[in-house]
């Protein structure tokens, strides 16, 4: 991106971190590995290099920048000559296809739901708040049936989106993990920064605020309770926030329901 022997500007860098990004995560894509196979790309020294060079993907400070982390497993595999002549064959993409789709449609939630359980009910209390701000916002009396239909829809819709608003502060425990504020560290290099001092963390300081893993996944158990609970919400919405409070009704009631619930009243000591 940078012209021969130059060096490259903030923008170009920026420019080949988000290039490399979606190529590092189309490995993920058993069939694109197969086209690169067939193409010949795998029996050029050149491109071997390369994909040696892109190996640092796999350390924590970029990895946490993936949207697709499992492209990592390919990014490993693609390594070793073994692989890359298999992955040649059209019958060994489609068979890694089908194991991909079997995974993800009958284990990744699972381990989700599992992993709200086991977490104590913080990503459900977190939902819970974030769901009973957003829709407040509604006025209920104030509108007629329908308009109030279409509104409590489209704030279902970006329900979810809410949850990359929050950061994660690892120096905390149980809910104070999530907030919306600046963490101390970030808080500290973002002066730093700001003061002229050179912070180099591997990444472009544009993408320094962009959501980690961990809050990525915040969206996601966010989408799948949502999922799973969205006509309970909307009956606590129209017949039931009168009388007894969200987190109750969707958190002991329905996603921790015949669960071990002491976590909720543990986390409630937080707020």
């Amino acid at each position: 991106l940078s012209a021969v022997g130059g060096v490259e500007t903030s923008e170009e860098q920026k420019r080949r971190f988000e290039v490399e990004c979606e190529f590092v995560q189309a490995l993920s894509n058993p069939h694109y590995l197969n086209f690169l196979a067939q193409r010949g790309y795998f029996k050029e020294a050149y491109f071997i290099n390369y994909l040696k060079y892109l190996l640092y993907w796999k350390r924590p400070e970029y990895a946490r920048a993936l949207k697709y982390p499992q492209c990592l497993h390919f990014l490993e595999a693609i390594q070793h000559s073994e692989f890359r002549e298999a992955i040649a064959c059209n019958a060994n993409a489609k068979f890694i296809e089908e194991q991909q789709i079997l995974q993800w449609q009958y284990y990744t939630r699972k381990r989700q739901r599992l992993h709200v359980i086991g977490g104590c009910c913080i990503i459900v209390v977190v939902f819970s708040i974030v769901t009973k701000l957003t829709i407040e916002l509604i006025e209920p009396l104030k509108m007629n049936a329908l308009d109030r239909k279409i509104q409590f829809i489209e704030i279902l819709e970006e329900l979810c989106n809410h949850m990359l608003e929050y950061k994660l502060h690892k120096d905390k425990e149980g809910l104070q993990r999530f907030s919306k504020e600046e963490t101390s560290t970030m808080n500290t290099l973002n002066k730093l920064h700001q003061r002229g001092v050179k912070v180099e963390l591997g990444i472009p300081h544009e993408m320094w605020d962009k959501p980690g893993v961990e809050i990525t996944s915040l969206k996601q158990q966010c989408e799948n309770i949502l999922g799973d609970y969205d006509e309970d919400i909307e009956r606590w919405f129209y017949s039931g926030r009168s009388r007894i409070p969200l987190q109750k009704y969707l958190c002991e009631q329905r996603v921790l329901k015949g669960n071990d619930v002491s976590c909720i009243r543990k986390v409630n000591s937080e707020l």
